[in-house]
C-alpha cells in the first residue's frame, strides 16, 4: 500500500505542486473519507435491514470459538491433577529418604558413640579422680601455679612476720604519698581553675566597659548630628525669612520708586479725548500677576508644611534609638544573669562533687589503714 504522503495528487491539486506537505496532507483526509464511506451500509442495505447472511457467518463463528473452548477448562483441570499427584509422589519419596537417613544417624551413634568415646567425656568421668594422678608425691616440691602448695604452709617465723609488716608499710607509705599527690594535682586544678575564671571575670568587665563606650560614643555622635541637623533646619528658616524680607523691601522700593507713583493723575487725555498713558495695568496683566501671586503664595505654604514636618522624621529616628538602646540593655543584663546563674550552678555541683570525692577518699583511706 503506497503511503498518503507518495501517493499521486489529484488533478485539482496541482496548483499545489510548490507545497507538496499540505497537498499530501488533503490527499490523506480525503483517502479518510472514502474508507469511511466504504465502511457504511448501501442505501439499498439501510432500507431493506442488515446482512442476514454476514449475520449467520458471525454467529457460527462464535460457536466454534465456544465450542473450542468448552474442553479448555477440561484439559487445565486434568493438568493441575496430574502435577498435584506428582508433587504428593516427590514429597513422600523426600520424606522416606529423610527418615531413613535419621534411622542410620541414630544406629551410627548408638554403635559407634557412647558415653567414653565423646571428646566431652575427661570432663564428667566419675572415676577420673580414683585413675588420677596426685599432685603432691613424696620427696617433690610442687610449685604455686599447681595449687597443692600453699602459703601458709611455710608457717609463721619471724622472718615472714617483719617482711609481711614491712611490705604493708611500704603499701600504706606509698597509698598516702599517692593521695597526697592527687590532692596537690587538685589543688593546683583549682588554682588554674580560679585563675581561669578571674581572668574570664576580668575580660568579660572589659569587654562591658568597651561596649559601653562604644554605646556612648555612639549615642554622642547621634546627638552631634541631631544637632547638626537641627542648626542647619535654623540656618534654612532664618535664610527663608531673609529671603521674603529682601523680596518685600524690593518690591516696596520699586512699587515706591517707580515713575507712575510720581504722577499726579492715573492717566492723560490726548487730542482725540481717549485716555493715554494709563497707569495701571490691564486685565490680562492682572490675570497674570494673580496667577504669580498665586504659585508664590502655594509654594510658600508648601515650604512652610515641608519644613514643619522634617523634625518629626528625626524624632521618630531617636525614638526608635532609644527603644532599641533600652532593649539590648535588658537582653545584656538579662544574659549576664543567666550566666551568672549558670556558673554559681556549675561552681555548686564541683563543690558538691569534690565534697563527695573528698569523703569517698577517706572511706577508703582508713578502710585501707585498718588491719586486717
Amino acid at each position: 500500500m503506497t503511503h498518503w504522503s507518495h501517493a499521486e495528487i489529484d488533478h485539482d491539486l496541482m496548483h499545489l505542486e510548490h507545497d507538496p506537505t499540505l497537498a499530501a496532507k488533503i490527499m490523506k483526509k480525503r483517502q479518510q473519507e472514502r474508507d469511511r464511506c466504504s465502511n457504511r451500509l448501501t442505501p439499498r442495505m439501510q432500507r431493506i435491514g442488515l446482512d442476514i447472511a454476514a449475520l449467520n457467518g458471525q454467529c457460527f463463528e462464535k460457536q466454534s470459538a465456544a465450542e473450542v473452548k468448552r474442553g479448555e477448562s477440561e484439559r487445565y483441570l486434568e493438568g493441575m491433577l496430574l502435577k498435584q499427584n506428582m508433587i504428593g509422589e516427590a514429597e513422600t519419596v523426600i520424606k522416606a529418604k529423610l527418615r531413613s537417613q535419621q534411622q542410620e544417624c541414630i544406629a551410627h551413634n548408638f554403635t559407634h558413640l557412647n558415653k567414653h568415646q565423646r571428646r566431652e567425656w575427661d570432663l564428667s568421668d566419675p572415676n577420673q579422680l580414683k585413675y588420677d594422678k596426685p599432685g603432691r608425691i613424696e620427696g617433690s616440691k610442687p610449685a604455686y601455679s599447681s595449687f597443692q602448695r600453699f602459703e601458709g604452709e611455710e608457717g609463721v617465723s619471724p622472718q615472714v612476720v617483719r617482711e609481711k609488716r614491712q611490705m604493708q608499710v611500704d603499701w600504706l607509705m606509698s597509698q598516702m604519698a599517692e593521695k597526697k599527690l592527687k590532692e596537690q594535682l587538685e589543688k593546683d586544678c583549682s588554682k588554674r581553675d580560679d585563675a581561669a575564671v578571674l581572668e574570664g571575670n576580668e575580660l568579660r568587665v572589659a569587654v562591658e566597659m568597651a561596649q559601653a563606650q562604644e554605646q556612648k560614643e555612639e549615642v554622642m555622635q547621634v546627638v552631634k548630628e541631631n544637632q547638626l541637623i537641627a542648626s542647619a533646619r535654623s540656618a534654612r528658616r532664618v535664610a527663608a525669612h531673609e529671603r521674603d524680607a529682601a523680596r518685600t523691601k524690593e518690591h516696596m522700593t520699586n512699587e515706591s520708586e517707580h515713575n507712575l507713583m510720581r504722577e499726579r493723575h492715573d492717566y492723560s487725555i490726548g487730542l482725540n479725548g481717549k485716555k493715554r498713558d494709563y497707569k495701571r495695568c490691564s486685565y490680562d496683566e492682572e490675570v497674570a500677576t494673580w496667577d504669580v501671586n498665586r504659585a508664590l503664595v502655594e509654594a510658600k505654604l508648601d515650604r512652610k508644611r515641608s519644613e514643619a514636618h522634617v523634625d518629626d522624621e528625626y524624632h521618630q529616628i531617636g525614638k526608635t534609638v532609644d527603644v532599641l538602646g533600652r532593649e539590648y540593655d535588658d537582653a545584656w543584663s538579662q544574659m549576664n544573669l543567666r550566666r551568672r546563674c549558670e556558673i554559681n550552678a556549675a561552681n555548686t555541683v564541683m563543690a558538691q562533687e569534690r565534697k563527695e570525692q573528698n569523703k569517698q577518699d577517706r572511706v577508703d583511706y582508713t578502710s585501707f589503714a585498718s588491719p586486717r
